[in-house]
């Protein structure tokens, strides 16, 4: 409705409907489009009178207009604080998730053996089926142990 009376949003309905459109149909879709206080007082009405439906609507409307719009316009505005505060702690989130991965990766490193397979070698093969002289040296292992299922091994194990 904005901030227009009922009876201006009646005839703003009413302008844009086709010739043939009922004025019962309009009225009702403009009922729909009352805010809910003044439906209610109009569910309440036996009137059928256009007219008078809408001098009853014009007269609910001006007791509490102002406190209507107000109220509409603070939520708005209310609605709109919360999405930025929400994208604010996403972001916030994110930082603070990142500098934690960073940290805790920086921690873990220093506290690592060095001859500890790097993760582009144990992402070539298979590690689970791979012995640690194979994961580490490749091609170069001289020392094999397990169930490693290192291509070569067929004719070593033969």
């Amino acid at each position: 409705m904005g901030d227009r009376k009922p009876s201006e949003l009646f005839r703003y309905l009413k302008s844009h409907a086709t010739a043939l459109t009922p004025e019962d149909f309009i009225l009702e879709v403009w009922k729909t489009r009352l805010p809910s206080h003044i439906r209610n007082v109009m569910a309440a009405s036996s009137a059928t009178d256009i007219d008078t439906i809408l001098k009853l609507a014009a007269s609910v409307h001006e007791v509490s207009p102002a406190k209507q719009v107000s109220a509409v316009s603070d939520f708005t505005g209310l609605v709109e604080q919360i999405q930025q505060l929400t994208l604010q702690v996403n972001a916030l989130t994110q930082d603070r998730n990142r500098s934690r991965s960073h940290g805790s990766q920086n921690q873990s490193r220093g506290s690592q053996n060095r001859s500890a397979t790097p993760a582009t070698a144990r992402d070539d093969f298979a590690s689970d089926w791979l012995c640690f002289y194979h994961r580490r040296f490749k091609e170069k292992a001289t020392k094999c142990r397990g169930l490693c299922t290192w291509p070569g091994n067929d004719a070593r194990q033969q």
